[in-house]
């Protein structure tokens, strides 16, 4: 058996090593097309996360259906005032209330949507909402509480709403939730009442 020639083999170890490593070098036409992709699989990612809008909402009941608006709008939530009624307004004006030492005119959704079942019930509750033109009290059957809607799942209205809720109304979120916009209610013409009434 001859002597083994250790630093022959050293260099043949060197030399494969060398071309392995040449092997898994990227060309720079490679490696552009890599960091390229990685880009757009990273915008693609952000664009999806900005995409998904969720709001949170106030829900609550008017006759047998589910209604919500941002909870954004809401200031506060009261259980049933007394209500003044007021001469010469349209029957979904319920009139005014002192609510915390101020004067806030009270409209009840149900009749502005001329829902069925307006009777007024004791159990009702009056929460406050404020959009940059008005802070008014808006009555309704009962309040049910708070959720989230995603907005990239809100449907349009249903065909059977009439003009009136068609208009009023953002979208039919999970559940059949109707997401009402109500700065677009305030703003009717329709609701002759001030900010607050002194």
């Amino acid at each position: 058996m001859g002597k083994i020639d250790w630093n022959d083999i050293e260099d043949k170890l060197n030399v494969t090593t060398a071309d392995h490593q040449d092997g898994l070098e990227l060309s720079e036409i490679d490696k552009s097309r890599i960091l390229e992709k990685r880009t757009q699989e990273f915008a693609t990612e952000l664009l999806l996360e900005e995409d998904v809008k969720s709001i949170d909402v106030l829900t609550f009941q008017l006759a047998n259906e589910v209604y919500s608006i941002e909870s954004i709008y809401v200031k506060e939530v009261l259980a049933k005032q007394k209500i003044t009624p007021i001469p010469c307004t349209p029957d979904f004006i319920s009139g005014v209330s002192n609510m915390r030492g101020k004067i806030h005119t009270v409209i009840d959704i149900r009749r502005f949507f001329d829902l069925s079942g307006c009777d007024e019930k004791e159990d009702m509750t009056i929460f406050i909402v404020e959009t940059p033109n008005m802070c008014t009290g808006i009555l309704v059957d009962k309040l049910l509480g708070y959720s989230t809607i995603n907005l990239n799942e809100l449907q349009e209205p249903l065909a059977v709403f009439d003009d009136r809720r068609m208009m009023y109304t953002r979208g039919i979120a999970a559940n059949s939730l109707i997401l009402l916009d109500i700065e677009k209610i305030l703003a009717d013409d329709k609701l002759c009442v001030n900010e607050n009434i002194t």
